[in-house]
């Protein structure tokens, strides 16, 4: 069936409208797509360095702590107290 000049020249409208649409769709999406990378990242990154330095706060606490049973170990054994006997009483 062919289509007279003015049905073709609508046909032609239509079909550069769904263009178009689908054009705008896909940019639409592409630039969602890629917020959403962005945010989700930076969303990643704030949590990584979040999760550090509760890591690094555990691990300063630990070494503080085992730093504090030395010094009191030593000084235990400095007065003349045993090495067992400061174990015990240290916990150890």
């Amino acid at each position: 069936m062919k289509l007279n000049e003015t049905e073709q020249r609508a046909y032609n409208a239509y079909l550069d409208s769904l263009h178009d649409r689908a054009s705008f769709y896909d940019s639409t999406f592409v630039q969602g797509l890629q917020k959403g990378r962005e945010e989700g990242e930076s969303i990643g990154i704030q949590k990584g360095r979040e999760e550090g330095r509760e890591e690094g706060e555990a691990i300063g606490i630990q070494k503080g702590k085992q730093e504090a049973l030395k010094e009191a170990y030593d000084k235990l054994i400095a007065s003349g107290i045993s090495a067992e006997q400061a174990k015990s009483i240290l916990g150890l």
